[in-house]
């Protein structure tokens, strides 16, 4: 059972959801060769962002200790 909130879950949703559109998007430009466009620094600084973003709410929750080795 997870020890976050409702609210954590829905906020670490929303930002997966973002994180995975953007990473779509940027794989399919690279996939059709896209990468020559106009629009790919400021693509690919949007989806560092959101990535950016996704890792600073991770940051932010508990993680469990692992168990002792004896």
């Amino acid at each position: 059972m997870s020890s976050i909130s409702k609210d954590q879950q829905f906020h670490a949703y929303e930002l997966l959801r973002k994180l995975d559109t953007y990473t779509a998007q940027t794989m399919s430009q690279v996939v059709y060769g896209v990468t020559s466009s106009s629009s790919w620094r400021s693509d690919c600084d949007q989806h560092r962002r959101i990535f950016e973003e996704w890792m600073a709410f991770a940051a932010t929750m508990h993680l469990p200790e692992p168990p002792d080795e004896d």
